[in-house]
């Protein structure tokens, strides 16, 4: 047997993720790499790489999320005692010293960082 239609493999560290059109295919392409490697399969993933993955209840479709992500960065830059950080509060344009300016960019670009990661 060999491999049919579109597939791909994705990898990161220690783990891999595989997608198919066709389960045969996927038993296909686990067995070759069984064959030189060692490894434990996990079942269908729920979670890649900060995204949630979501599957229909017969597994043939999977909606891609990132609430937990988004709720997590929000969470780090919110005005602390407030439900939002919008709008910015004073510590955006108040007079700084140095070390209050570069403590804010990190923490701008800590911000930017997060939001072009879920992009």
């Amino acid at each position: 047997m060999s491999a049919s239609g579109d597939q791909i493999i994705g990898t990161h560290v220690d783990d891999l993720i595989g997608i198919t059109s066709e389960e045969n295919t996927l038993d296909w392409i686990e067995q070759s790499i069984e064959k030189t490697v060692k490894w434990e399969k996990s079942g269908r993933p729920t979670r890649a790489l900060g995204i949630e993955l979501s599957w229909n209840k017969d597994n043939t479709e999977v909606i891609l999320t990132q609430y937990a992500l988004i709720e997590s960065i929000h969470q780090r830059h919110r005005k602390s005692g407030t439900k939002s950080s919008l709008p910015l509060d004073e510590r955006y344009y108040a007079p700084r010293t140095d070390d209050e300016e570069q403590a804010l960019q990190k923490e701008y670009q800590s911000l930017i960082r997060g939001l072009l990661f879920i992009a």
